[in-house]
């Protein structure tokens, strides 16, 4: 595994930060990692479940299926 080419930093005037400690190509990839949180917009309220985001259509297509346990 590489070293990271990037490390956390904090000022008292601006807060917590990541700056590069190695030289960076466009585009490569720095950091990869799970969501904390999210959220659903509002032009998708009612539109998908709020819990796994499925589509409102495929959600009741399983909901009304025989094993409707499988669900989020």
């Amino acid at each position: 595994m590489e070293p990271l080419k990037v490390e956390k930093f904090t000022t008292a005037d601006r807060g917590n930060g990541l700056r590069a400690v190695a030289a960076l190509r466009p585009g490569e990839l720095l950091l990869r990692s799970d969501p904390l949180a999210y959220t659903v917009c509002k032009g998708s309220r009612g539109v998908v479940c709020d819990h796994c985001l499925i589509g409102k259509e495929a959600w009741e297509a399983v909901w009304l299926s025989p094993e409707p346990e499988n669900i989020c």
